[in-house]
């Protein structure tokens, strides 16, 4: 872990791997209220921090910068899906499993749904997590021309602006997703808008206990009196509660790395996690949960039904999970990086 780690210990790692357990956690039995306030801010907080590491500059043509995405977020998108697809055919259909729906599904369905990327459908039951890759392409690309023809910062806010009104109306009144997740990827841009524009302004005053304890005040005040957020299912609840909390659980979160990353540094699982994000998204939910579910569903104390039971089983998911993974990610980093886009 040490080698692949000795060059990446910064606190994006640190951000990107605790924010891979708020997934994890959100997709794992947990308290209603808890997983509420996850999915305030968890999927805006991943579009925030590729805008803080876009560039612009960073790339000679459009054409480069495309091919560039193509290969860290499409390849990967393709790759991880197969690997989902044959996991499904050989395992879950035969088997069957509460975390499948069987009914209705031709074998060969899920390989034009993998073609598609339209989130929330049957035919993408193998790899629903993996929604983000798509939506990020297209938000990326988006936001790639807004940077090209936009003179200063203001311009950049102005069409912003326009994509999250574009985005939030369609969610409104269309609801559907659309393939490649096009839809949610108008509202990803705003995010990933913002961590590109702040990039620059970001400085340690502004991330100190004082105002941890603010920004987390205005992710639950707001939070909490909006309706249940999902990006996935185009839920976004009320327009301005959506942003303040989302922003609020975004700065809160980054601060609490910022403050507590000499600590976080030493935990290696943590920026471990952050590195290879990919493959905890891809493999954590449809994989791995439903094996330590049908453990856990033999261990007398987790057929109680509390709050505190339903918690400790989060919590149980998400670190066993974080775990079991673990060996995965030391073979494809070795022996197939091709998949994620890497060179060997």
């Amino acid at each position: 872990m040490k080698v692949i780690l000795k060059e990446r210990m910064g606190w994006i790692d640190l951000c990107k791997g605790l924010g891979m357990l708020l997934v994890m956690l959100g997709h794992a039995p947990f308290p209603g209220e808890l997983t509420k306030v996850i999915y305030t801010f968890h999927m805006p907080l991943f579009f925030f921090l590729s805008g803080y590491l876009f560039s612009f500059r960073k790339h000679s043509s459009f054409v480069a910068f495309l091919k560039r995405k193509l290969i860290t977020l499409v390849i990967p998108y393709f790759s991880l899906s197969l690997i989902n697809y044959f996991y499904w055919v050989f395992v879950y259909r035969n088997i069957g499993n509460d975390f499948y729906s069987n009914s209705g599904i031709s074998l060969y369905r899920p390989l034009w749904g993998t073609l598609l990327a339209q989130r929330d459908t049957p035919f993408t039951i193998h790899n629903l997590a993996l929604w983000f890759l798509p939506c990020l392409f297209f938000a990326e690309l988006l936001f790639y021309f807004i940077v090209k023809y936009s003179d200063n910062y203001k311009q950049i806010i102005v069409y912003l602006m326009f994509c999250s009104i574009i985005g939030y109306s369609y969610s409104t009144y269309m609801t559907k997703a659309l393939p490649w997740s096009i839809d949610a990827a108008l509202t990803a841009v705003v995010f990933l808008g913002a961590g590109y524009i702040i990039k620059n302004k970001m400085q340690a005053r502004y991330f100190t206990i004082h105002f941890f304890i603010i920004y987390l005040g205005i992710n639950l005040f707001f939070g909490l009196h909006n309706k249940t957020v999902n990006m996935f299912q185009n839920m976004y609840g009320n327009y301005i509660f959506f942003y303040i909390s989302a922003f609020g659980g975004i700065f809160a979160f980054i601060t609490f790395v910022r403050i507590l990353e000499p600590v976080l540094k030493r935990v290696t699982i943590f920026a471990f996690i952050g590195v290879n994000s990919l493959i905890y998204l891809a493999f954590h939910k449809y994989i791995v949960f439903p094996l330590i579910g049908q453990l856990l569903n033999h261990l007398s104390f987790y057929q109680v039904q509390s709050e505190s039971t339903k918690f400790l089983e989060g919590i149980s998911y998400t670190i066993v999970g974080s775990l079991m993974l673990v060996p995965v990610i030391f073979f494809i980093n070795r022996y197939t990086p091709f998949i994620l886009g890497k060179r060997n």
